[in-house]
């Protein structure tokens, strides 16, 4: 398939295969940056200094009221996180168009360890992200997706007790809107359930902590 254009805000980024790599993506040694694998130290500072993971630029834009967009499977929501950062509307709208996980070119994920390897045993591709453990998710259907839509006033990065990595709240009252990314299986329907759990999430919450 054909990659989608890559935006002009985007030209700054590593194209890899004619794809804009994301901001967050692993990198070899030489720079070159790798389709599908996540660096944890970009993913962090993202996370940290609240920037867009794909375009690494800030996402307050509007002193609090600009739009941020969170990826989110059904069971994130339904947990109350995601463990994405998240993105502006028009990088998260190429990144629907242009990854398989989530423009529904892909139907199960990759069964077998990240196969891009380079030639410099010296680089972390050799150890950390490539040949890394199974994930749980190593050949298994493809998951639904969502988009959920806050306010950069909303947004709001934690880190839970029971972890050692930042997460995006995905709570009732931190969000506008839940949609569904249909190509993935996801519903209308489904969005307004989860929508409402989180809502009844976040009651409970704001009981428990008084």
């Amino acid at each position: 398939m054909t990659p989608p254009p890559i935006p002009p805000h985007l030209a700054h980024l590593t194209v890899v295969r004619g794809y804009a790599a994301p901001y967050i993506s692993s990198h070899h040694a030489d720079g070159t940056a790798v389709l599908g694998a996540v660096d944890g130290q970009r993913t962090a500072e993202a996370f940290i200094c609240r920037l867009c993971q794909i375009c690494a630029w800030p996402l307050d834009r509007d002193r609090g009221a600009s739009r941020i967009v969170v990826l989110a499977r059904p069971q994130d929501i339904r947990r109350g996180e995601a463990s994405e950062p998240g993105m502006h509307p028009e990088c998260a709208a190429y990144t629907l168009a242009a990854c398989p996980m989530v423009n529904g070119r892909m139907a199960q994920y990759r069964a077998t360890a990240h196969p891009n390897t380079c030639t410099d045993t010296e680089c972390a591709c050799h150890e950390r992200w490539i040949r890394e453990a199974p994930s749980g998710r190593d050949g298994a259907q493809a998951d639904r997706w969502y988009t959920v839509w806050m306010t950069s006033g909303q947004y709001g990065p934690a880190i839970p007790a029971d972890s050692q990595h930042h997460v995006t709240p995905l709570v009732g009252g931190r969000f506008v809107r839940i949609r569904p990314v249909s190509v993935t299986g996801a519903t209308a329907a489904e969005a307004d359930v989860l929508r409402r759990e989180a809502e009844v999430v976040d009651g409970i919450r704001r009981l428990l902590l008084g």
